[in-house]
């Protein structure tokens, strides 16, 4: 059926995860579909986003990706698909919805 599946994450939004699991589980049942998680963060570091303290001093880029990248592989591990090879990366963008 599906060669790919791509699951954008927000990894601030546990509920809409929780919501997404259930459909995952079921596309992979039905074929060998390789499964992409991505999550997408913005280009200026928002620590609220990670669900982190505000700091004095801004970390760079690839520490906030770096960040992340570590919380979306603690979600994807809630997708219990242990013999699938799943892809994980972490993007950084500006969203649409943030743009004025």
């Amino acid at each position: 059926m599906y060669n790919s599946i791509l699951v954008p994450i927000d990894i601030s939004e546990d509920s809409l995860t929780h919501m997404v699991i259930p459909f995952v589980q079921a596309h992979t049942a039905l074929n060998t579909a390789k499964v992409h998680f991505l999550t997408v963060i913005p280009s200026l570091p928002y620590y609220s986003s990670l669900g982190l303290a505000y700091s004095v001093e801004m970390p760079k880029l690839k520490e906030f990706q770096h960040a992340a990248l570590a919380k979306l592989d603690e979600i994807v591990k809630q997708f219990k698909n242990p013999s699938r090879q799943d892809t994980v990366s972490c993007r950084d963008g500006i969203s649409k919805r943030s743009n004025p």
